[in-house]
């Protein structure tokens, strides 16, 4: 049965039906008595059905009226909750939000922002996405897998938006059996003729995965020449076995050499070369009030 009935006309009824009294009910309507009655006999029209049984002293509701109230009553109170979903998603207040991360990046950060997010945001169902390939320092936003994402600086992609959070000295990481691994700091100028790591070819054409590259395997040299690459890698288990086996040498931020004590690997303080950016990234083609919110939060906590 295709019936046409508008969501007032079921208001009205159901305040009818609450009251059984058309006087009380349009009072509280804020309508006149005749133009609250011409709408229920509209919709009993419409329907084909009696929901109410009317004599000059009461209004009573029909053995179908009863059970339309109910469905009635469902209805509105669905379509209510469906206006706020939306009114609170406009806000950012409800939703999804995809965050991309690696474990060893910002971790009391991190935890802090999810931790106060879900607090003041409990509509929003935030859920953090790690396991990205280093060839992906976007962690998920190039391809749209994530909505905001904790990064690495550079990303350098024309879709995606970093506000910088801190910064961080960067190691080198040598195997243990390294002539300098047993030092406690290392220069830039004492790594000139050491291997660093790279991407396979198929990666190289990607900018935003070769000025990742460059910028934490030291590419280039200061006179302009490339340095060798003693290893390919696309993830962290081939970056950590190459290490080991003395293979190549890299530079990573802090956070790695403080919560990653890799066995089979020194890492020695880096001097002479720039630190590491922590950032807060999101795709500005594909920005929302939710990843806005998320956004400031982050930053006001980073500012603390």
């Amino acid at each position: 049965m295709d019936v046409d009935i508008d969501l007032r006309s079921l208001r009205y009824f159901v305040a009818v039906a609450e009251d059984l009294h058309f006087s009380r009910a349009a009072a509280r309507l804020h309508l006149d008595q005749p133009t609250l009655s011409r709408h229920v006999r509209r919709l009993e029209r419409d329907m084909g059905v009696e929901l109410l049984t009317r004599t000059t002293r009461s209004v009573v509701l029909t053995s179908v009226g009863e059970v339309f109230l109910e469905k009635a009553r469902e209805a509105l109170s669905a379509a209510d909750a469906a206006v706020v979903a939306a009114c609170e998603a406009a806000a950012g207040q409800a939703g999804v939000l995809r965050v991309g991360m690696l474990v060893q990046i910002a971790p009391a950060l991190r935890a802090e922002a999810f931790a106060t997010f879900e607090q003041r945001y409990p509509n929003v169902e935030v859920r953090p996405i790690g396991g990205f390939p280093y060839v992906d320092p976007t962690f998920g936003l190039a391809a749209g897998e994530t909505d905001v994402a904790f990064v690495w600086d550079p990303i350098r992609h024309p879709q995606i938006e970093t506000r910088a959070l801190f910064q961080e000295p960067r190691f080198f990481i040598f195997a243990e059996n390294h002539p300098l691994a047993r030092r406690s700091v290392v220069r830039l100028e004492e790594v000139e003729d050491e291997a660093f790591f790279g991407f396979p070819p198929e990666y190289n054409d990607d900018p935003t995965a070769a000025t990742w590259s460059d910028f934490y395997q030291l590419q280039p040299r200061p006179d302009g020449r490339r340095r060798p690459v003693g290893a390919e890698v696309t993830n962290r288990d081939e970056w950590v076995d190459a290490l080991t086996r003395g293979k190549a040498i890299s530079t990573t931020p802090a956070t790695t050499a403080a919560n990653h004590p890799w066995p089979g690997v020194s890492f020695v303080l880096a001097e002479g070369i720039e630190p590491t950016t922590v950032s807060i990234a999101w795709r500005r083609d594909r920005s929302s009030p939710v990843v806005s919110n998320f956004v400031h939060l982050v930053q006001a906590i980073a500012a603390r």
